[in-house]
């Protein structure tokens, strides 16, 4: 069949526009007619294509065999800032960071091959600026070779900022920007696989802000992030540049420490940070204090996988805290008992104000000049029916750590000023009542509405009611403890320095503080004697404290002596075993009565 005339199935355009010829129909000589309605179609699909070209949203460019610009449309006109005229005949490179050319030169020639490309990276505009693309390089096929390369390019740079957002999300802690729990024990695993393949080891140290609960509720928890910040900006800023530093949420930080560090380098290291951490904080022109409890877990010894690595720092940090804070402890396996029996413990007590198993016990406080009874002291008392009865020695501290003394503090307010009120309904209206408070009790925002709900659920008069501080309490964040104190006192309410002369104690101290009583601490009694080094002790306390105008109680008064030394001494007054233990109720009205 003879063929005249020779039509393209795809379209054939100009150098602006891409090349896409693929085959060819033939027509027979005699179909002129249907030859010239195919021209037509021809140039009509050649304007579409025109159209869908240069009005494509996407940016779209043809690259020809030299690697050169052959057309670019309106699009990538815009996104570029290059026109036309510029890029035709440019090689493609121009639009490229030259550092990722290497690798987007792989990409043309393996399209150039053939074969559909599709990657992403910048491409950097005439002005410099550079946006994130997602392109697609198509390669145009004429007797079977490829005669261009067809690319689409689509900014996908919000949506890459969305992505990295949430892979930051999945993997940093929006607080503070370091590596959260996930990303960290990928880390810590990758570390331990090669540490087990090059036969070495490393220290898993892990940190817990002292006291953090009860920071955050004495300043708020804006402040509170800010000091977290503040901390982990610190901390990573001093550790050694091939340490990983992860945040585990609020207060608690694990950290891979180089490998092969000897002990007495972990201890350095650690001291330092110990230091920096204890460093004033200053906010909002508040300067505020913190410590934090270190624990240390050794790779391969405390643990061959990550689990069992983190639980053995965390316990060794616990012990930390247990011991008081502030300090490091090392992982050894003996501690694992101790901490199974803590935790049994926090299970007991978190059922202990619901199964109503705690009670008051009360002490009595007397007046040395007239020998009179003038109130008590309230202590609190837990009697588990399976272990029996257990010492405030070892609940207290563990329910402040883990939060619990608020709501028991608070069912000690309460029950305490009930009970007076009682006792003043039943005559004995000169009763003052003495209230412990825990320092993480007194440091949360609501303590003086706790403190007024008691006084007014139970009706006992403010002026009847002490409230016993220590000198740590008050003197955590100071500012905060003296504005607390002072509305105590406007209130009507008596405060009182417990175990004075264990803590902060000094003039300096005492003369800013809005209180009422000085308690000296039972250590310095119980070996009191007439001409001792303890009896000159309390006898500066007595006369500290009279020149302060303040009133001074001896706690732990055990024998007649002491009581006859403390009489002598002027001592205003006192509470022991001497005068009477701590009585339920009803035995303690017992004795009200026989009074």
């Amino acid at each position: 069949m003879q063929l005249e005339n020779q039509v393209p199935s795809f379209i054939s355009v100009t150098k602006e526009e891409p090349m896409m010829v693929d085959s060819f129909i033939q027509l027979p000589v005699n179909d002129r007619k249907r030859t010239k309605q195919l021209m037509i179609e021809c140039q009509n699909l050649k304007q579409c294509y025109h159209v869908l070209f240069q009005n494509n949203t996407e940016s779209i460019f043809t690259i020809d065999a030299e690697d050169r610009f052959t057309s670019v449309n309106s699009a990538l006109e815009e996104n570029s800032g290059y026109t036309a005229k510029e890029l035709i005949g440019l090689p493609f490179t121009r639009l490229f960071d030259h550092r990722q050319l290497p690798i987007i030169k792989a990409f043309f020639d393996r399209a150039r091959m053939g074969e559909t490309q599709q990657f992403q990276t910048d491409i950097i505009g005439k002005l410099g600026k550079k946006d994130f693309y997602d392109i697609k390089l198509i390669p145009v096929i004429r007797d079977e070779k490829v005669s261009c390369i067809y690319g689409i390019a689509k900014n996908v740079t919000e949506l890459k900022k969305i992505e990295n957002k949430l892979t930051e999300l999945s993997y940093y802690d929006h607080l503070t920007g370091l590596p959260n729990k996930h990303r960290f024990t990928e880390q810590l695993i990758s570390s331990m696989k090669r540490a087990k393949k090059n036969q070495q080891s490393f220290a898993l140290l892990s940190i817990d802000i002292d006291r953090f609960k009860m920071i955050n509720e004495s300043v708020g928890y804006l402040i509170g992030d800010q000091i977290i910040q503040q901390l982990a900006y610190r901390v990573n800023q001093t550790l050694p540049t091939d340490s990983f530093l992860g945040s585990f949420g609020g207060d608690r930080f694990l950290c891979l420490l180089p490998e092969n560090l000897q002990t007495e380098e972990i201890m350095r290291l650690t001291q330092t940070l110990l230091e920096t951490i204890d460093r004033p904080i200053i906010i909002q022109q508040q300067e505020i204090h913190v410590t934090a409890s270190f624990g240390i877990s050794l790779y391969p010894n405390d643990g061959i996988d990550s689990e069992q690595l983190m639980k053995n720092a965390d316990i060794a940090m616990h012990l930390s805290k247990q011991k008081g804070g502030n300090q490091l402890t090392f992982f050894s396996e003996e501690m694992n008992e101790e901490v199974l029996k803590r935790f049994e413990m926090e299970g007991y007590l978190r059922k202990a104000l619901k199964n109503k198993q705690f009670t008051l016990h009360y002490q009595p406080l007397v007046c040395l000049e007239s020998g009179e009874l003038f109130g008590s002291e309230a202590l609190i008392r837990w009697y588990h029916p399976k272990i029996g009865n257990i010492s405030p020695a070892q609940f207290i501290p563990l329910a402040e750590e883990t939060g619990l003394i608020n709501d028991i503090g608070r069912w000690v307010l309460n029950e305490a000023c009930k009970q007076n009120k009682l006792w003043h309904d039943q005559g004995f209206t000169h009763l003052q009542i003495s209230v412990n408070v825990a320092a993480r009790q007194f440091q949360q925002k609501h303590f003086l509405k706790v403190v007024k709900d008691a006084l007014q659920q139970s009706g006992l008069p403010p002026k009847y009611l002490i409230l016993e501080l220590t000198e740590s309490t008050m003197l955590k964040n100071k500012k905060h403890s003296i504005a607390v104190m002072k509305e105590l006192q406007r209130m009507g309410i008596q405060v009182s320095i417990d175990d004075f002369g264990t803590g902060y104690s000094s003039l300096s101290y005492l003369k800013d503080l809005p209180i009422d009583t000085l308690k000296i601490d039972r250590s310095f009694i119980h070996n009191l004697r007439m001409n001792t080094s303890d009896a000159a002790i309390v006898k500066a306390i007595i006369t500290m404290g009279k020149g302060l105008q303040l009133k001074v109680l001896a706690e732990g008064v055990e024998t007649e002596e002491q009581m006859k030394v403390l009489k002598k001494l002027d001592c205003h007054f006192a509470q022991g075993y001497f005068f009477q233990k701590p009585l339920v109720n009803q035995e303690f009205e017992k004795g009200l009565q026989q009074q």
